[in-house]
C-alpha cells in the first residue's frame, strides 16, 4: 500500500490591507460612522441609536432627538408650504424669524414661501432647552451644540375626492434661505424632489456641507449663512405645495443634536475618524431627495444602501 504523505497545515494566507480594514469594522469609531450615516439619511427612524458626529472634536457628548409635528394647509391661491430651521432650543413660536417650523394654513394668500405673511403657523420642537441655556462666546458657557441630522417629511391628509396637486421638497444646496422662493424656483434645483400628492411620506433630509457645520456652536444653532437680520438661523429645508385650496397635509420635522458643556447631563463616549467621516458625508451629499424618500419609506439602512449603490456604480474610487 502506498504510504500516505504526512499531514501538513494549510498554508496561511497573508492578510491584505483591505482585509485588515474589514477586520476593524467592529471598533467603536466604525460603529459611530455607521450609526451616523443611517440616522443622517433617515432621522425619522426612532429605532436607530442616536450617534455622535464622528469628526473632531470628540469629547464625551449628550445626544438628543427633538421633533415637531403639525398640519400644513394649501392657501387661497393654491400654494402652501412648510419650512424648518436648525435650532436646538425652544423658540418664540409667534416670531417668524425664530420659529423652528413655519407652515401655511387655509388663510395663506402668498404665491411663494413667505414666513412673515398672514396665514402661517409658527411651531416649536419639543426641545428641553431654552435659548437662555446658551451664551455667546466669551461668556460662562454651559452648553454648546452641533447638529447631527435633520429631516422634514410630509404626506397628504385630505379627502380622496380632492386628492390632487404636486409637491416639491428641497434642501437648499448652499444652505441659504428658501424664503421668497416660488414653486418654479423650487423646481429649478437639481436636488429637489418633485412628486404627485401621496398618502405615503415624502422626505427631504439635511446634510453637512461646510466644515463649520460640524463644529460646536455656543449659540445653540447652526452657523448663519444667509439669515436675515434678527434671524437666529436660516430656513433651508422645505416643501412647497400646489393644489386645491384647503387641502391638508401632515408634516413631521426631526432634529438630532449633540451637546457638550457642564449643563449637558448623561454624556456618552464619542469618537472621531475625520477622513472616513468626511468620505461618508461626501457620499451622502451625492444622493438626491428621491434616494432619501426611498430610504425613509423602505427602512433600509443607508450605510448598506450607499455601500451597495457606490460599489455598483463606481461613483467612489477606493
Amino acid at each position: 500500500m502506498r504510504p500516505q504523505p504526512p499531514n501538513r497545515p494549510a498554508p496561511q494566507r497573508r492578510a491584505s490591507p483591505q482585509g485588515l480594514n474589514n477586520s476593524a469594522k467592529n471598533t467603536l469609531a466604525d460603529k459611530c460612522i455607521a450609526d451616523f450615516v443611517n440616522v443622517s439619511a433617515n432621522p425619522f427612524d426612532s429605532d436607530l441609536p442616536l450617534p455622535c458626529l464622528p469628526v473632531f472634536p470628540s469629547p464625551p457628548s449628550l445626544r438628543r432627538r427633538f421633533f415637531a409635528r403639525g398640519t400644513v394647509t394649501i392657501g387661497t391661491q393654491g400654494i402652501g408650504f412648510v419650512a424648518a430651521r436648525p435650532q436646538s432650543f425652544i423658540t418664540q413660536v409667534t416670531d417668524s424669524t425664530n420659529a423652528n417650523v413655519v407652515s401655511s394654513n387655509s388663510a395663506y394668500t402668498a404665491p411663494n414661501v413667505n414666513v412673515g405673511a398672514a396665514g402661517v403657523n409658527y411651531d416649536a420642537t419639543n426641545s428641553s432647552y431654552l435659548e437662555d441655556s446658551f451664551q455667546p462666546t466669551g461668556a460662562n458657557t454651559q452648553l454648546a451644540a452641533r447638529i447631527v441630522a435633520r429631516g422634514l417629511r410630509i404626506r397628504y391628509a385630505g379627502t380622496e375626492l380632492n386628492k390632487s396637486g404636486t409637491q416639491i421638497g428641497l434642501e437648499h444646496p448652499t444652505h441659504s434661505t428658501v424664503n421668497g422662493l416660488t414653486f418654479n424656483h423650487f423646481a429649478q434645483y437639481d436636488k429637489s424632489v418633485i412628486s404627485p400628492v401621496s398618502r405615503e411620506w415624502t422626505a427631504v433630509t439635511w446634510q453637512h456641507k461646510y466644515p463649520d457645520e460640524t463644529t460646536y456652536q455656543e449659540t445653540g444653532f447652526v452657523k448663519q449663512r444667509s439669515a436675515a437680520a434678527g434671524e437666529t438661523s436660516f430656513i433651508d429645508l422645505a416643501f412647497i405645495l400646489r393644489g386645491t385650496p384647503g387641502n391638508d397635509y401632515e408634516y413631521e420635522y426631526q432634529e438630532i443634536w449633540e451637546f457638550i458643556g457642564p449643563a449637558a447631563r448623561g454624556k456618552q463616549p464619542a469618537e472621531s475618524q475625520n477622513n472616513s467621516a468626511y468620505d461618508w458625508i461626501g457620499r451622502l451629499q451625492q444622493l438626491d431627495s428621491s434616494d432619501y424618500t426611498r430610504i425613509v419609506r423602505t427602512g433600509v439602512h443607508a450605510y448598506q444602501y450607499l455601500s451597495r449603490t457606490y460599489n455598483a456604480q463606481r461613483r467612489i474610487v477606493y
